[in-house]
């Protein structure tokens, strides 16, 4: 049994990463929580996002990097689980959370500029009781900035 559960974990890290088109090789910090996100950082990743991506596990996440501090909006279009959304400025700082469901058409637009932008499973917010002006820390955020 544990041989096979082994194998399946394995096999989610391949699917993930394919779905993703990157792995989840990225350590982040949030409220002494680590996380293992995946980058999106090209105008493809960008725009991909975790679209097809059916499981995430709850200490895994993408992390959205833009090239330049800026409005966005994001959606949820062919993504068929619930995510947080947590809007980051340049040095990490929560500027903003949103709840996103599976699929949904809805924009969900930033309020102000932000420079990056965190995709974590749905719950993870509440759980880490998680408020606008705390801090996100990935080694990502300081090399890209």
């Amino acid at each position: 049994m544990k041989k096979f559960l082994g194998q399946a974990v394995c096999l989610w890290g391949l699917v993930a990463s394919a779905c993703v088109g990157s792995s989840f090789d990225h350590p982040l910090q949030v409220q002494g929580e680590t996380f293992h996100v995946a980058l999106a950082s090209t105008p493809k990743s960008l725009k991909k996002g975790l679209m097809g991506v059916t499981y995430l596990p709850k200490d895994h996440g993408m992390l959205f990097i833009f090239p330049k501090t800026r409005e966005v909006t994001f959606w949820m279009k062919d993504t068929p689980l619930d995510l947080d959304l947590v809007y980051l400025d340049r040095r990490g700082k929560i500027l903003q959370l949103e709840a996103l469901k599976a699929n949904s058409l809805r924009h969900v637009p930033s309020k102000m500029p932000v420079r990056a932008a965190l995709e974590l499973p749905a719950g993870t917010v509440k759980r880490l009781h998680l408020k606008v002006g705390a801090e996100v820390s990935c080694e990502a955020l300081r090399v890209t900035f």
